[in-house]
């Protein structure tokens, strides 16, 4: 369609949105402590741009109690916290830009209820009068990761694992229009294991349009994410880009299960749920001061002209995802 998915990191940014956890359904008895994961979230991040939280109208009111005047709340019917799947992704083109609509779909119905959310894209995109891209597939926004130059890089598991009925290659061509990308990095990832079925943003990320930052599981970590790590590992040593460049790969250990204060082996610990925005990169650290200090390290070296701000958010890392998960560049 001749658009450009952008990098992530790139900017401006126009601010950050989030959305708020409505149901005790969703989250059980740790509702309150996920409220809190997302105060904290939302107001470090409106120290440094604008944040647009997405709140039931029924809740504004204790929306507002928690997040205070530092936050802008927008009344909208929300069902959770995982704006980054949820809420548009915009691409860039020359008669104007346009948000992809994923039509999301609770990770393959893998997780219900999730009515309100599957009409977020439709409904923000209209509200800020962006033209909207129906998705010839379904697919969330930690699907993919771009370099800005017509490079992705997605893992099969997940994207095949929502489209039973297109093969790779459709699913391919699919991601190329959609994001006027010249080239898709395919990583094999891994089905079943946790409710995204591997999204990209857990295992490899671009620093910069030549290089990647891997995650490398620790020692104790679950032996069903080694295999994952290996063929990454094996498939970006000797992939190029769009341009027929190499990749410069730098692995970033995850936190040790035995160290960290998360929940054991199968919680989701990938530093590379970060979230970067104009003027600072937000890490989700989880309590292994080695690990922590080690990724924090790599990625102020690769954004050496803003703020690399820590966070430990344990509710969200228990429920399954990591801070990326839970904001999105506002449209």
């Amino acid at each position: 369609m001749g658009g450009r998915l952008p990098a992530d990191w790139e900017g401006p940014t126009r601010g950050t949105m989030m959305a708020w956890p409505a149901l005790a359904s969703l989250w059980g008895e740790t509702l309150p402590r996920v409220r809190e994961d997302i105060t904290l979230l939302a107001r470090t991040i409106a120290e440094y741009e604008p944040v647009t939280l997405l709140v039931r109208p029924c809740q504004v009111r204790a929306a507002r109690r928690s997040v205070g005047r530092a936050v802008r709340i927008l009344p909208i019917p929300v069902d959770d916290i995982w704006a980054g799947d949820t809420v548009p992704m915009v691409v860039e083109h020359p008669l104007g830009p346009y948000g992809v609509d994923g039509h999301f779909n609770g990770w393959g119905e893998k997780q219900q209820p999730h009515a309100n959310d599957t009409h977020l894209a439709r409904i923000l995109l209209h509200r800020a009068g962006i033209r909207r891209v129906s998705a010839p597939l379904v697919m969330e926004g930690g699907c993919v990761d771009s370099n800005g130059q017509g490079t992705l890089m997605a893992t099969e598991s997940s994207l095949t694992s929502r489209n039973p009925r297109l093969c790779r290659d459709e699913i391919e061509r699919a991601l190329r229009g959609l994001f006027g990308a010249h080239k898709v990095i395919w990583l094999r990832g891994v089905r079943g294991q946790e409710t995204t079925d591997c999204h990209i943003d857990m295992v490899a990320r671009f620093l910069a349009p030549r290089v990647v930052a891997l995650s490398r599981p620790a020692p104790g970590k679950s032996a069903v994410w080694w295999p994952v790590y290996r063929q990454a590992r094996s498939a970006l040593r000797v992939a190029a880009d769009a341009r027929g460049q190499h990749l410069d790969v730098i692995e970033i250990p995850e936190a040790d299960p035995l160290v960290n204060t998360i929940g054991g082996p199968e919680v989701t610990t990938s530093y590379l749920t970060y979230y970067p925005t104009t003027t600072a990169v937000f890490v989700h650290t989880f309590g292994d001061p080695r690990a922590d200090d080690r990724a924090l390290g790599v990625l102020r070296d690769h954004h050496p002209n803003r703020d690399v701000v820590p966070l430990r958010l344990d509710a969200i890392a228990a429920g399954g995802g990591g801070l990326h998960c839970t904001t999105q560049h506002a449209p």
